[in-house]
């Protein structure tokens, strides 16, 4: 999901820059059937973003001792 996360590589594209990079850096032509579909890529940001801001809230709530309680954490 590097791809997606932080080279700002639409999820259409990613099985077809997949298969390219197999095809150049491993001289292996794979199916584009073997990649994820979008929606799994789709899936896949979706949960990576949100596990982000789990862990980023944590992260805060451990910084203040506990003190600032606004950080709802089932609310994101």
């Amino acid at each position: 999901m590097e791809l997606v996360g932080e080279l700002d590589v639409p999820t259409t594209m990613v099985s077809k820059i997949l298969k390219c990079i197999s095809k150049w850096l491993h001289n292996k032509e794979i199916d584009q059937s073997s990649f994820p579909s979008t929606a799994t890529a789709n899936n896949f940001a979706d949960i990576a973003q949100v596990l982000g801001k789990y862990q980023l809230a944590e992260k805060l709530y451990k910084a203040t001792d506990g003190i600032y309680t606004g950080w709802d954490f089932k609310g994101f």
